[in-house]
């Protein structure tokens, strides 16, 4: 082999070259799209499109309307952008993840956002009394509990601020993932949140309840529901939607996974595990939950992890098999 021939291999081995052999183009492309975290963006749009589809077909089966969309595209359209272009140029790994997955948390909150309405109208027989019935059978009993946390503000305010904190803590979570370099954080977030709402809705279809509240103090959002169920109500602008699950508690989902997602070694777990720990306590006050809700809301939360573990775990060995069979037929090229 002549000088020139052994300069050319080694330029070809070094970490960070460009690619001057046919068949490498391939490889650069696999590894974009199949690589450790490539394949699930592509994947978690497929759901998000596909939810949308459910959506749209199950609203025009219940008659009811979702307007104010032109907020959402713009902004899922300009994040996507920002996702897109810093991946593709290269220029900033962390840009790329910031808006690569607020895009997809936007869209998805959207989507299903619209999901638990349209499953609501199923209208199926309420479960209050039983989930009540379940609660005295446990020894949980929700007056006196709502009542204890109203008489002490150095709980009800901190726990409130606690319980309205989720949507805060998943923005500060991208940002912070992405700014660590954590994307298998903010890919395991993202991922547990889809599967675990989309459980969690098609749970509270099955199960609907309205939650305990104290008479004449029904909350916003179970009026909302009983709107839904009775047909008194079939137009929703998506900037003014209630969460309207009641059970499973939802929130007890994403406080659990939040936990989980922050575990250590992240330095952000001894906060993010104190404040989610009061975001549970809170549920049952500030969220007009039953105990029953949580309880759900927590085996949800512990199954979705550890499917989404298994299927990661799957997925990575997956798709380096298949990148070692590409880069090896390519090289042979």
């Amino acid at each position: 082999m002549n000088s020139e021939g052994v300069l050319a291999d080694e330029r070809r081995e070094e970490p960070g070259s460009l690619p001057i052999r046919a068949g490498w183009g391939a490889e650069l492309l696999v590894r974009q799209f199949v690589g450790k975290h490539g394949t699930f963006i592509p994947m978690a749009w497929g759901l998000v499109f596909l939810l949308g589809a459910v959506d749209v077909l199950g609203a025009s089966l219940a008659r009811i309307i979702f307007t104010d969309w032109g907020s959402v595209f713009l902004a899922v359209g300009f994040l996507a952008a920002i996702g897109f272009g810093y991946h593709h140029s290269g220029r900033n790994a962390r840009l790329a993840d910031v808006g690569n997955y607020a895009a997809l948390w936007v869209a998805f909150s959207a989507v299903g956002s619209v999901f638990t309405y349209v499953v609501a109208t199923m209208r199926m027989p309420l479960c209050d009394a039983r989930l009540s019935s379940i609660d005295a059978a446990l020894g949980f009993h929700w007056t006196p509990w709502f009542h204890f946390i109203a008489q002490h503000r150095y709980f009800s305010l901190p726990l409130m601020i606690a319980y309205e904190s989720m949507l805060p803590q998943i923005i500060g979570s991208i940002l912070y993932f992405a700014h660590t370099g954590k994307t298998d954080r903010n890919r395991e977030l993202l991922a547990i949140a889809m599967l675990s709402l989309v459980v969690t809705t098609l749970i509270s279809g099955l199960l609907p309840a309205v939650g305990p509240f104290l008479p004449g103090h029904q909350p916003e959002f179970a009026k909302v529901l009983l709107a839904i169920r009775t047909g008194a109500l079939t137009t929703f602008a998506l900037g003014n939607m209630k969460g309207i699950v009641t059970m499973p508690s939802y929130h007890t989902v994403i406080a659990i996974v939040l936990i989980w997602v922050h575990r250590p070694p992240s330095r952000s777990f001894p906060v993010i595990a104190t404040l989610n720990g009061m975001m549970l306590l809170s549920v049952p006050s500030a969220g007009n939950h039953y105990l029953s809700d949580m309880l759900a809301g927590a085996a949800i939360a512990a199954a979705s992890i550890a499917l989404v573990k298994a299927a990661f775990s799957g997925n990575g060995a997956a798709s380096a098999l298949f990148l070692t069979r590409v880069s090896a037929t390519s090289r042979e090229a």
